[in-house]
């Protein structure tokens, strides 16, 4: 349960707070003030006040994911694999091309259910529920006894009160004076026999005993004592850490940190109480307190705390009354360096150890072997040659059912997953396995991209790192739009800060006719991106029925993506993936955009096939408001077999142990009524080799059990531990995953201790999150329907946009080898 996880983790984080708090206060306990020693376990207390933990962005510790590097290890073919379970999945529907005896004997497994057992089972009480019912009464307990106890007390000092003396109340306004508090304070006497106290909320009860036993000096100094604490809200406090021992009645670093607290508070107190006196006034204020102690009808008598050790306490008291006022400055600077490591360690995720997600290559030698490196002896294979345009011999081999249907569950059953879908294979009969290398734009192939654009020959205006006065009252204009338009008042105070940059900027900054080259012929520089390497590139703006062109061209930039952008505009203009089904406003078919962008793409490589065509759009002032179009995918095809797209870019800050993680290959043209509105070609390759024509696959069965046990780990944030910034629960335990698309296909991955890459048969499952009826309800929201993602405002801006197209969501990718998860951030 994920309270008791909770009480466990604050557990253990307070007795790291504790330990290293306690080794502060011993190892610099003369060079801290009183003050300081107590106020060195607020860490704690906030820690023990906190029922959540911050998620942190950086993990210091991994676990290794050992099963899949077993699997890889312990293969040499695909079809010797051993058995792997696939922990939390209960199967309770199948595939439509499952056999009668296999139904049969699934409802024979299911029928020993008996009535008796499932209500055994639901009366049955778990152990987390156990030890959840004794932490809640020994809790209850507790505050019961803390509400009857202050009950009883209050009681006991209404029946004994006797009003004070004159001379008292004068004594009680001079300290009040002295102290500045102005609140009303009330001070009452009681004929019974205890010691002067602060109670709640602001009483201070002073014994006429204790009154017999005292002079005026001594009597101000008891008064002064506990009014310092009221003053410093150590009642309030005490209250506090009362509640905290009760719901931490368990927790033996709670009761003994606390008293701990109790006594630092004390001789804090004390040290602000002789603070302004003199060293004779310190002395009168110590030999009080020896006397008290010393005197065994009096130890309740001295001023505020209770003995359990009264020498022990005796003597940190007096030690506290001549301690420094003032702490050293390198106290101060090496606590603050404490906290903040016990901040990042205890309050943060960054030191609890996060489950590595198995990555299939690179971690073992085993995939060579799967793949079994034989050349190909049928003579040379094109990377783009064809193949037998029939997969019916493909789904047999893989038993898969071209309609898949199923149903489970994950997470100790916190999440659902479901499939009603079909299931997408290549139009080919074997998959091959291939390496490949990573190119290069050269010159001449730039010159051809220029040729078939239409712009090889235009006058370029150079794009140069220093705007011009004409860009720069651009953005000043889109910074006063956006204030006056954002509801979201951060944003608008960001984008104030912008606009006084660029207010600044302006009056420095040279007009355009001052920057302007014109380049006579559409040629590359060799630019230096790293010490001792050079590359091509080419930057700038031209004219193409009457609107500005951007051109880019260049090797090595942006994490060593190679890649040829042009769109319509005079600096680079993205597209994003919709939710619509087609283009707003846009005359131009689907069919017309496949026809006119395949025109292009064939003049440049026969080696990419188009495999997907959707709607996107993108924002681009210098031509309209928002401009849409066909997106047109180009991807990767070796044998007759494409490459299994996922539009999402790989994380290119993503550590990695073989080598920085670089985009996928791919050519997207979006075409428009106006014809091509943008072009990007990023990081062509070149196939060295088909290592094997037809490799060997697991069947579709296996590969499906294995993905749905990682389909669960994808979305685990979303079904069991989801929080946000400030804590709330944003989990839905009934929250169920769809499947929505799955695919095979080809996928580049990096090779051990080599700069090349392997294209190796790979499955994508996409899903998306369907929220339950109970998860609204707490969040407080209505229900969020795809639909409603698909609308556009009056401008005919979509409503909402995503990094992605087609919106291929929750990607799950497993190697279709060996049945092992690849890391998709690192796998391209």
């Amino acid at each position: 349960m994920d309270i008791l996880n909770i009480l466990i983790e604050i557990t253990i984080y307070s007795a790291v707070i504790l330990a290293v708090t306690m080794l502060l206060k011993i190892c610099f306990k003369n060079k801290m003030s009183p003050f300081f020693h107590y106020a060195v376990w607020i860490v704690l207390i906030v820690r023990l006040m906190m029922p959540f933990t911050f998620t942190s962005p950086v993990q210091l510790f991994k676990i290794p994911a050992k099963t899949q590097e077993i699997i890889v290890r312990e293969q040499t073919r695909p079809q010797e694999a051993k058995p792997v379970a696939v922990p939390e999945i209960d199967i309770t529907g199948a595939s439509d091309t499952q056999s009668p005896d296999t139904n049969q004997q699934s409802q024979e497994a299911t029928a020993p259910i008996t009535n008796s057992a499932a209500a055994q089972q639901t009366i049955a009480l778990s152990p987390s529920e156990i030890i959840l019912i004794i932490w809640l009464a020994g809790t209850s307990i507790c505050i019961l006894y803390l509400i009857g106890l202050y009950s009883a007390l209050r009681r006991k000092f209404r029946r004994n009160a006797a009003c004070p003396s004159k001379r008292l109340m004068e004594l009680f306004q001079e300290v009040k004076t002295e102290l500045g508090i102005k609140a009303n304070v009330r001070l009452i006497c009681q004929y019974e026999y205890g010691t002067p106290s602060l109670m709640f909320p602001k009483t201070i009860m002073m014994p006429v005993d204790a009154l017999v036993a005292m002079n005026d000096e001594q009597a101000k100094f008891a008064l002064r004592h506990e009014l310092v604490h009221y003053k410093r809200k150590d009642h309030t406090m005490s209250i506090l850490l009362s509640l905290l021992n009760a719901v931490y009645w368990f927790n033996p670093f709670v009761w003994f940190a606390f008293r701990q607290i109790r006594a630092d508070m004390e001789t804090a107190c004390d040290g602000a109480v002789v603070k302004k006196l003199d060293a004779a006034g310190r002395t009168r204020y110590a030999s009080l307190i020896i006397r008290l102690f010393s005197q065994p009808m009096h130890r309740q008598l001295v001023l505020g705390m209770a003995q359990a050790d009264a020498r022990k306490v005796a003597e940190q008291r007096i030690r506290g009354i001549y301690m420094k006022g003032k702490s050293k400055k390198s106290v101060k600077f090496i606590s603050a360096i404490l906290t903040m490591i016990i901040v990042a360690a205890c309050f943060t995720t960054a030191c609890q150890p996060t489950p590595e997600e198995p990555i299939v290559v690179n971690k073992a030698d085993g995939l060579s072997n799967l793949i079994e490196a034989t050349p190909d002896t049928s003579g040379s294979v094109s990377p783009s040659g064809t193949a037998t345009q029939n997969n019916d011999a493909l789904y047999t081999k893989l038993e898969a059912p071209k309609h898949w249907t199923f149903e489970t569950t994950a997470l100790g059953g916190n999440i659902n997953i479901t499939a009603d879908v079909d299931i997408e294979l290549p139009n080919v009969s074997k998959l091959p396995a291939a390496t490949a290398s990573l190119s290069e734009f050269t010159q001449e192939d730039l010159n051809k991209i220029a040729e078939v654009l239409g712009i090889k020959g235009s006058e370029w205006t150079e794009v140069v790192n220093v705007p011009s006065k004409e860009r720069i009252k651009q953005w000043i204009i889109e910074d006063k739009e956006e204030i006056a338009n954002s509801d979201n008042s951060f944003r608008v105070e960001k984008v104030k800060d912008n606009l006084e940059a660029h207010e600044q900027m302006y009056i420095d900054a040279p007009y355009e006719s001052e920057l302007i080259k014109i380049l006579t012929e559409f040629e590359m520089s060799e630019v230096e991106y790293m010490e001792g390497t050079t590359g091509v590139r080419f930057e700038g703006t031209t004219i193409i029925n009457e609107q500005p062109f951007y051109f880019f061209a260049g090797n090595y930039f942006d994490d060593n993506v190679r890649t040829v952008r042009a769109n319509f505009g005079s600096r680079p203009a993205g597209f994003w993936g919709t939710y619509s089904d087609e283009p707003y406003e846009v005359s131009l078919t689907k069919e017309q955009a496949a026809e006119q962008a395949n025109k292009i793409a064939k003049q440049l490589t026969d080696e990419l096939t188009l495999c997907y065509v959707v709607p996107t759009a993108g924002h681009n002032q210098e031509v309209t408001a928002c401009t849409w179009g066909w997106a047109c995918v180009f991807m990767r095809e070796i044998n007759g077999c494409p490459t299994a797209y996922e539009s999402t870019d790989v994380g290119s800050s993503m550590e990695s142990e073989i080598r920085e993680p670089i985009r996928y290959e791919k050519m997207v043209i979006v075409m428009g009524d106006m014809g091509m509105l943008s072009f990007i070609w990023e990081n062509p390759m070149t196939i060295e080799s088909i290592d094997n024509p037809d490799v060997t696959l697991l069947s579709f069965d296996e590969i499906s059990q294995r993905a749905a046990a990682q389909i669960g780990q994808h979305w685990v944030y979303s079904a069991r531990d989801g929080k946000d910034n400030e804590g709330n629960d944003t989990s839905d335990p009934g929250c169920t995953a769809i499947i929505t698309k799955v695919e095979l296909g080809l996928m580049r991955v990096a090779k051990a201790d080599s700069d090349d890459y392997y294209y190796i048969p790979v499955w994508n499952f996409f899903t998306e999150l369907e929220h339950s009826d109970e998860y609204w309800e707490r969040m407080g929201e209505e229900p969020f329907f795809r639909d409603d993602r698909a609308l556009v405002d009056e401008d005919g801006n979509p409503e909402t946009m995503t990094d992605s197209y087609p919106q291929a969501w929750g990607a799950v990718t497993i190697n279709a080898l060996d049945g092992s998860v690849i890391d998709r951030d690192l796998g391209y």
